[in-house]
């Protein structure tokens, strides 16, 4: 992060979620929201041991 924090930031935290807005004519426009409840990691930059995220996973509840 950069010190002093800018007036603006491009930065965008995944969890915060996408909208789609669909102008169907001239009339008429269709706009969802969507917030993001789960989050995905690349397993090249971000590697998870998967027998402790398993077992991780199954304390929590979450089971395949």
């Amino acid at each position: 992060m950069s010190e002093p924090q800018p007036e603006y930031s491009a930065y965008r935290e995944a969890s915060f979620g996408h909208a789609i807005f669909d102008i169907k004519n001239r009339t008429h426009a269709y706009y969802i929201w969507h917030r993001n409840s789960l989050w995905f990691f690349n397993r090249y930059w971000y590697p998870v041991d998967e027998i402790k995220a398993a077992s991780t996973t199954r304390k929590m509840g979450f089971s395949d």
